[in-house]
């Protein structure tokens, strides 16, 4: 791995956790922590709550910004 790939991965990983903090503290402030809204039948258990919903949203706002930013050029 070059020097520019190990960057973009430690960049990536503490982009990942503060997604995590920040869905975490948004849950706990609003008082809708832990509350479950799609759980699957199947052998292995998906549960969809809101921190990964507002995971995802965060995960997907920081992709377009990388996107745009160096994909483009």
């Amino acid at each position: 791995m070059s020097k520019y790939e190990l960057k973009e991965l430690a960049l990536f990983i503490v982009f990942t956790v503060i997604n995590i903090a920040i869905a975490y503290l948004i849950t706990t402030a609003l008082g809708i922590q832990n509350i479950i809204l799609f759980k699957t039948l199947t052998a292995i258990e998906y549960v969809i709550t809101y921190e990964v919903i507002i995971f995802f949203v965060l995960s997907f706002i920081e992709a377009t910004f990388y996107h745009f930013k160096y994909e483009l050029e």
